[in-house]
């Protein structure tokens, strides 16, 4: 799976758009736990993260999420508000009361826009807030900032494009995508 991210360049010297493909992360590679209830979240946020280099575990609870912590020891957490047993929120709490894991870098993850949920969030100690459905340039930028990593890309060349075409062609995108591997995910 392979997921486009597009920048402009100074349409005055260079004619074209700039289309950079994420293909992997420079230097080590680093563990991500994913914690959600919905499969369609965990298979979609797994197979990107797995095909662009990291490492990945998962859980389907925040029971069964502290308990992978312990043992995959990740370098950040992708958590789901909302799932049984326990939360997300209550998970990110118990984390950050264990100094083990006071490096631990945490994406509260939710499809609420409210932003009384996000500041819930960061009141229990995550690190960032990521909506649902997930935007993958969101992602990539949540995790080189929060992660202090590099991007490897693949770089597409295409000719006789205007900036408005680019913003609009890169939402398009993302949003064909994520709709398309929900439904293949629904068929299975």
């Amino acid at each position: 799976l392979q997921l486009p991210i597009l920048e402009v360049v100074n349409q005055g010297d260079y004619p074209s758009k700039v289309s950079k493909i994420v293909m992997g992360v420079k230097g080590r590679s680093q563990k991500i736990l994913v914690v959600d209830d919905k499969m369609e979240n965990i298979l979609f946020l797994q197979d990107f993260l797995l095909s662009i280099g990291f490492r990945v575990e998962i859980a389907n609870n925040g029971r069964v999420g502290l308990e992978k912590i312990n043992e995959f020891h990740p370098d950040l957490a992708i958590i789901d508000i909302v799932m049984p047993e326990m939360g997300g929120l209550e998970m990110i709490e118990v984390i950050r009361h264990n100094s083990a894991y006071k490096n631990l870098k945490i994406i509260a993850s939710s499809a609420s826009v409210f932003s009384t949920d996000q500041a819930l969030c960061f009141e229990a100690g995550s690190d960032a807030f990521l909506t649902k459905p997930v935007v993958i340039k969101d992602l990539l930028k949540k995790l080189e900032d929060l992660l202090k990593i590099q991007w490897i890309y693949r770089e597409d060349h295409q000719e006789d494009s205007s900036s408005d075409d680019l913003t609009n062609s890169a939402d398009q995108s993302e949003v064909d995508i994520d709709n398309l591997l929900l439904e293949n995910l629904y068929e299975l």
